[in-house]
């Protein structure tokens, strides 16, 4: 009997190294995801900044536009 209840918790010791194993392998596929997550996050920062780069450099022409000094027409004078 002796021999069966050593055998018995070498097979649940091997059951919970191999949890633990999987779990362990299981954490590091999660923290990759995670570091992967925040690279895409930081590249879709990058393009919301040059959008908006974009944006700014669009409303300052326009308001360059509207606030340049014009050539005043004068009238042909006729001889």
């Amino acid at each position: 009997m002796l021999y069966y209840y050593s055998a018995m918790t070498k097979y649940y010791n091997a059951l919970a190294n191999a949890t633990i194993k999987q779990a362990e392998a299981e954490l590091k596929q999660a923290e990759a995801q995670i570091i992967q997550a925040n690279a895409a996050l930081n590249n879709s920062y990058g393009w919301i900044f040059f959008g908006l780069g974009w944006t700014l450099i669009g409303i300052g022409v326009i308001i360059y536009g509207f606030r340049k000094t014009r050539i005043p027409i004068t009238e042909a004078k006729t001889a």
